[in-house]
């Protein structure tokens, strides 16, 4: 059997959020992820670089939680993409319940370090530079109809063997034309805008306001790569 390509295996990672019905198409009816697009898109992060499998969902993890480790699934919804002030709480309670026996999602890989999803808004744009060039898979705030403020965030990785970017939009429109995973081809850099039409929307890649999180080691502050898809298992994260 031929190896999937590399869209089809994005496309099997992809995380869809629940939302209302739009213009666009009808209400989701085939949601993995609360109505929550930066949740979404780290559950993504966190299945490229490995921590989660590859077939889980962020829903599946909330009711898990849920059930054993007593986290009402509000509190999980704010901690993964409700509120970015939730960031230390995530960092803290939700990830470890999340890599653990209760989570019921996480891969069976031996961490060295604890991994934490970090984020700036500062605008540092060579830092995710050098982080999409070495394969780490980057959440990024990214703007619908080019108005240029931040309306959404996508998940963008980059294929260190073949050299392919790609971004994963967890938006389902219900639109056979447009896409939630499509390869940014001619893509350069972050200092330039770049414009796709996704499932979203208009989607120009960065937002004015920019956005970047990542997840790192705590201790070795190094971000983790995307072992499935291209990146070298060169990290904390350790594979038996």
């Amino acid at each position: 059997m031929a190896s999937p390509s590399e869209r089809e295996f994005l496309q099997g990672l992809r995380e869809v959020q629940a939302s209302r019905q739009t213009s666009r198409g009808p209400a989701v009816r085939n949601a993995t992820a609360p109505d929550l697009c930066l949740a979404a898109s780290k559950y993504v992060a966190g299945k490229l670089i490995g921590l989660f499998r590859q077939t889980s969902h962020l829903n599946e993890l909330i009711q898990n939680l849920n059930k054993h480790e007593r986290i009402a699934p509000a509190m999980s919804k704010r901690a993964w993409g409700g509120s970015l002030s939730a960031n230390k709480y995530f960092n803290e309670k939700i990830l470890p319940s999340s890599l653990g026996e209760d989570g019921g999602v996480a891969e069976t890989h031996t961490l060295n370090d604890q991994p934490i999803f970090d984020y700036s808004t500062a605008g540092n744009i060579a830092h995710a530079e050098r982080l999409l060039t070495s394969g780490a898979p980057l959440v990024i705030g990214v703007s619908l109809h080019g108005k240029g403020q931040r309306d959404h965030f996508i998940c963008i990785v980059r294929n260190t063997k073949t050299g392919s970017v790609w971004a994963i939009d967890s938006w389902e429109d219900g639109i056979e034309t447009t896409t939630g995973v499509a390869e940014l081809k001619g893509w350069t850099s972050f200092t330039q805008r770049y414009e796709i039409d996704m499932d979203a929307g208009p989607t120009v890649i960065p937002c004015n306001q920019f956005f970047l999180g990542y997840y790192r080691g705590q201790k070795s502050r190094k971000a983790f790569p995307a072992i499935c898809f291209g990146a070298a298992n060169d990290n904390e994260l350790m594979i038996p």
